[in-house]
């Protein structure tokens, strides 16, 4: 069956724009943390496009393995309060106007059989970076906690589900609050922008300023949980390409199922990796051993501030992929981090090909992401 592939529909622009893009991006990252909510909450609209826009982030194979729970009922959010009562940020996510649970599908179902979920942790993780990119960018702002266990059975969350993160979203006490006619245009507007983002493979050799790279790694702030390395260095690409090419031919060859062929059929993936050499830039986010000293584990933040990252080079006007070569110890020998540092995802940075083309594939609609208790 031959793929269905559409053109990518690139938008060039000025240096100086995406500059100023990139620039507005982490300003706005700025101030994201505040002291007590404003109680009056925001139209419904304006967080179901700030989710939708979630839904916007790239997943493994497109599974897209996220359901995302909005928890209006007050039963059930005192339910939660007495499940986390040991959390003491709890109350405070309570008391936001909003409140999210994003929930991690374990498996698919197609005609009652189970299907597997390939990456489900990195692209829940990448989801939430993307749905909190969102929430700053239109001028609002959360505070976030790990998995309550137990959630699942007070939401009434199908066997599949299991909680990842819970958050509170609302506008700041202390700050002027936004119109509502202005927080409705600029989710509308940011959610329209965040569409048009794909994962391309055919990356154009032209360079790309280095300022851009900069500024788009300014947007994650300093953390003992992560790590970004950066390479633009042609030896070192190369050499991370020969070792991701071996290993994905063993995989393509030898230890790959048939159902996950089916599931990669529509992307048209192979072992052949040229994005890693064509790309400009190569980003590659690390994780760090021995830095759990959160409910959130240093794996699923470094995952959130990928999203980010992801969120403000699309601002920036550049194009990216996020590869999961398995397994990837590899990059860290290739880099020579160290051993408590683990990488969860590669991420080429580049302009595409001007014959660039994606593979036809879609989103789900809010419908199928959302869920309102």
């Amino acid at each position: 069956m031959s793929l269905d592939m559409i053109p990518l529909h690139f938008k060039r622009r000025t240096f100086e724009h995406q500059l100023e893009e990139i620039n507005q991006f982490v300003e706005k990252r700025k101030g994201n943390y505040y002291g007590m909510f404003h109680e009056k909450p925001f139209p419904l609209d304006v967080i179901k496009t700030l989710i939708h826009t979630a839904g916007t982030a790239p997943s493994g194979a497109n599974q897209q393995p996220w359901t995302y729970v909005l928890v209006e009922d007050e039963r059930l959010r005192e339910c939660i309060g007495e499940l986390a009562r040991e959390n003491e940020r709890v109350q405070d996510i309570l008391a936001a106007p909003y409140v999210v649970a994003l929930m991690k599908q374990k498996h698919g179902e197609d005609k009652g059989q189970k299907i597997k979920h390939y990456y489900p942790n990195e692209s829940c993780a990448i989801s939430a970076g993307f749905f909190f990119s969102a929430i700053e960018q239109v001028g609002l702002r959360y505070k976030m906690m790990g998995r309550i266990k137990g959630l699942e059975e007070i939401l009434g969350c199908p066997p599949k589900e299991e909680h990842f993160l819970l958050f509170g979203i609302g506008q700041d006490r202390e700050t002027e609050r936004i119109p509502v006619q202005e927080l409705t245009r600029l989710s509308s507007s940011y959610y329209e922008r965040m569409k048009k983002r794909r994962n391309i493979r055919d990356f154009s050799s032209e360079p790309v300023p280095a300022e851009l790279i900069e500024k788009a790694i300014s947007a994650i702030p300093t953390s003992s949980h992560y790590h970004f390395e950066w390479v633009s260095d042609d030896h070192r690409k190369q050499e991370i390409r020969n070792r991701a090419e071996a290993e994905e031919k063993k995989f393509y060859e030898e230890r790959i199922t048939e159902e996950w062929k089916d599931v990669l059929k529509p992307l048209g993936t192979n072992w052949q990796k040229e994005h890693i050499t064509d790309a400009p830039h190569i980003i590659v986010p690390f994780k760090k051993r021995g830095s759990e000293n959160d409910d959130i584990s240093s794996f699923i933040l470094t995952g959130i501030e990928v999203g980010v990252f992801l969120s403000a080079i699309h601002h920036g006007g550049l194009c990216s992929l996020t590869h999961t070569p398995s397994p990837m110890t590899f990059i860290r020998d290739c880099l020579e981090r160290p051993k408590q540092e683990m990488p969860i995802v590669l991420l080429p940075i580049g302009y595409p090909k001007e014959d660039c083309v994606v593979p036809n594939i879609h989103k789900k609609p809010i419908n199928e992401i959302l869920v309102i208790l």
